[in-house]
Formats: structure tokens, sequence, C-alpha cells
């Protein structure tokens, strides 16, 4: 068994700490006990199948993290650092994720109903698959996004920009904005989705969308920078 220590991103105060078999494990007993991990330093943590149901990690630094199949569900995600975070099949029904950062952060097939994503940065992100209905994804960047086959119904995309997104085959049936704008006058014909015919977005920018983008994984670093004593 180690000692698992979580610190804050800027002051390197220890926010939390305990003896487990993994930082999954410490951080999941963290979350259970309530504890307060605003701006934690979570960086390329291991942390698949971590039960973080309601956890305040709001401002922390979760970059390169690996939340594969994660329960994130009801978390306060508010500014936290997720760039090319893998959340691949993670439950983040409800989560708070304004203004965050997942710029090519991987959400196949993450589930993000209910979600709020208001401000959130998911440039060049992979949303294969993903579950968005009744997302609130208002202002949020989503240049270069890989939206194929993704499930937006009733989706908030007001102000969304979505530059160069692949929307390949995505259900974007109820997507709606507070103007009610059909999707028919933004959204080029050739694009292949389904039933757009109820979509509805207000100035969304949706120059040179594509049909088809690279789904090549992104590379990983080796080095795992957490805080271990044995």
């Amino acid at each position: 068994m180690r000692l698992y220590k979580i610190k804050h991103r800027y002051t390197d105060k220890v926010l939390y700490s305990a003896g487990g078999n993994s930082f999954a494990e410490v951080l999941t007993k963290a979350v259970r006990e309530g504890a307060n991990l605003t701006c934690a330093y979570l960086k390329g943590a291991d942390l698949t199948y971590a039960n973080l149901t309601g956890a305040n990690l709001t401002g922390a630094n979760l970059t390169y993290a690996n939340l594969k199949d994660a329960n994130l569900k009801d978390a306060n995600l508010y500014r936290a650092d997720l760039y090319r975070a893998d959340l691949t099949y993670a439950d983040l029904e409800g989560a708070n994720l304004k203004d965050a950062n997942l710029k090519d952060a991987i959400l196949e097939r993450a589930y993000l109903t209910d979600a709020n994503l208001e401000g959130a940065n998911l440039e060049g992100a992979n949303l294969t698959g993903a579950n968005l209905k009744d997302a609130y994804l208002t202002g949020a960047n989503l240049t270069g996004a890989n939206l194929k086959d993704a499930y937006l119904t009733g989706a908030n995309l007001t102000y969304a920009y979505l530059t160069g997104a692949n929307l390949t085959y995505a259900n974007l049936k109820g997507a709606r904005d507070t103007n009610k704008t059909s999707v028919d006058s933004v959204i080029p014909q050739e694009i292949k989705t389904k039933t757009l015919e109820e979509a509805r977005f207000a100035f969304l920018d949706l120059d040179v969308v594509k049909i088809d983008k690279s789904e090549k994984p992104l590379p990983r670093p080796l080095d795992i920078d957490l805080d271990e004593t044995d």
C-alpha cells in the first residue's frame, strides 16, 4: 500500500492524502468523504473506472488523465483543464463543464446528457458516438471536433463554433437555440446528418464542415507526473 497525496496545482498544498492500492482508489475515497478538490493536480492520473460522482474538481488539472469508463455524473469540472484527457465511455451526465478545456480530448461514446458545456473548448475533440442529449453547448468551441454519429437531440448550440467539425450521421433532431433558426439555412446540403429537418441553430460558424476526418489515436505521454510515496 502506498501513500498518495493530492496537491493544489498552484500552491502545492496537500488537499488530501491517504494510503491505497492505486491513485484512483484514493481519489474515489476523497470524493466519497466530500473532500474539496478545487484546483487539484491530477495530470496524467490513471482514473479508469473511478467513481467520482458529484466530485468538486473545479479548476483541476486533468491534462492527459485516463478517465476511461469513469463515473463523473454531476461532477463539478468548471474551468477544469482536460487537455488530451481520455474520457472514452465516461459518464458525465449532468456534469458542469462550463469553460472547461477539452481541447483534443477523447470523448468517444461518452455520456454527456444534460451536461453544461457552455463556453467549453472542445477544439479537435473526438466525440464520435457521444451522447449529448439536452446538453448545453452555448458558445462552445467545437472547431475541428469529430461529432460523427453523435447524438445531439435537444442540445443547445447557440453561438457554438463548428468550423471544420465532422457531423457525419450526427443526430441533430430537436437541437435548438433561443432564436429557432432553421438548420437548413446554415448547414450545407451535402452534410449527411440524421433528422436535419427538426434541428435548430443560431449564428453557428459552420464554414468548411467536413464529411470525413481522420480518427487516428492521439499520442500519449510516457511520463506520469504524480506524487507517490512508498
